[in-house]
């Protein structure tokens, strides 16, 4: 069985994590139970690619937290180096975070009209989709709806 080592930067990170996101107080018992599973099985996790190769993630307690490790196979090792919120553009899982991005030169000018990942066009200051038009056109979408509910219903009424 691989023993299971976390790296300082590992601990800071989940510390802060513990903070910033107002985890539970449980937080590192339910990371201890997510870890167990690297002593048997330590090449479960995905292998990265880019420059976090060739570490492995596997999600913690939570979908959104991904554990980034590294196995050592001559020592049967595994060596937890960063946990991270999956949802930052800067995670190690993705496609082309806007940090990594920037450091390509790819990012588009702002006011740019770039492909989402949905395919749809979008009118964007860095690039990254965020999956759907933001609380302001949600809640503009939501009060058009409204408005034609509304007159469909006033439609409807028998008229004197």
């Amino acid at each position: 069985m691989a023993k299971v080592r976390l790296s300082v930067p590992a601990v800071d990170d989940l510390d802060r994590m513990i903070v910033s996101h107002s985890l539970p107080v449980d937080t590192r018992l339910r990371v201890q139970r997510s870890l167990r599973i690297l002593e048997q099985f330590p090449r479960i996790g995905r292998q990265l690619e880019g420059r976090w190769a060739p570490m492995r993630v596997i999600l913690g307690p939570w979908r959104w937290m991904l554990i980034i490790y590294s196995y050592e196979e001559a020592a049967d090792v595994v060596l937890i180096v960063a946990f991270q919120d999956a949802r930052s553009s800067a995670a190690a899982t993705a496609p082309l975070g806007f940090f990594s991005a920037t450091a390509a030169g790819a990012v588009p000018r702002p006011g740019t009209m770039t492909r989402a990942r949905h395919g749809q066009p979008c009118l964007s200051g860095h690039g990254v989709d965020r999956g759907g038009p933001g609380i302001a056109g949600q809640a503009r979408a939501a009060a058009g709806m409204r408005a034609a509910a509304a007159g469909a219903a006033a439609s409807r009424r028998p008229r004197e």
